[in-house]
């Protein structure tokens, strides 16, 4: 299984597996889980090891290693994430695959689910959810990205704020809510309408990059029309 392979292999954090085990057999006599290698010493008692036998439970154990991933500075989950950005042949500025980490560690339990949740901040899609632009893509879609494209060109600055009015003030033009607009522009960006907040995405990706993957996505996706 996952585990038998090594906690290690299986991509566990050494201090998540050890507060792990320290609780598989014995108890604090507290509802607190979290607790250090020097925390787990000073508490531990014979009295409080548990009678019954010890029951491993798989998805606690990432719950244990999430907890921990995401109170590991955003520089060491680099440390850990570029080895597998090279072995991909992606070339990133250390300070980005930094920024990335930060945001999308709460997204994970492993180091090693990073490149699938967040590949899209290095790479531009290649394809796009079927099932997303068949329920997103209207009949004006196309024409309200080429209308955004153009704004986006236009803009000095490449802030979250600055993109986020932008957006706002093209969806208040046409009289639409938000979804309209963001839901396609996120597939244009990630090829799904997962990932995190999107004003924050652009603004990594910096305009260049947005203003080509609009581009790629406008020759690729067309209204599949009612009925399809």
């Amino acid at each position: 299984g996952e585990i038998s392979s090594g906690y290690r292999e299986s991509g566990y954090l050494p201090q998540a597996v050890i507060n792990m085990l320290a609780l598989l057999g014995w108890n604090p006599g507290h509802d607190k889980e979290l607790m250090s290698k020097e925390e787990l010493i000073e508490l531990f008692s014979l009295e409080r090891i548990s009678k019954s036998g010890a029951r491993f439970d798989l998805e606690k154990a990432k719950w244990f290693n999430h907890q921990y991933l995401i109170a590991l500075p955003d520089n060491q989950i680099a440390e850990m994430f570029l080895p597998e950005l090279k072995a991909k042949g992606v070339k990133a500025d250390r300070a980005y695959v930094e920024k990335v980490c930060g945001v999308m560690k709460e997204r994970v339990n492993f180091v090693r689910e990073l490149w699938d949740q967040s590949a899209f901040f290095f790479e531009a899609p290649t394809s796009y959810s079927e099932q997303a632009v068949r329920k997103r893509w209207k009949a004006d879609t196309s024409d309200l990205l080429q209308e955004i494209r153009v704004k986006f060109a236009g803009m000095t600055g490449f802030s979250e704020e600055q993109i986020h009015e932008v957006c706002q003030q093209l969806c208040e033009a046409h009289g639409i809510g938000f979804g309209p607009l963001m839901i396609p522009l996120r597939i244009a960006m990630i090829g799904d309408t997962k990932g995190p907040d999107l004003t924050l995405v652009m603004h990594m990706l910096g305009r260049q990059e947005v203003l080509a993957r609009l581009d790629a996505c406008l020759c690729k996706v067309d209204y599949p029309g009612e009925g399809q």
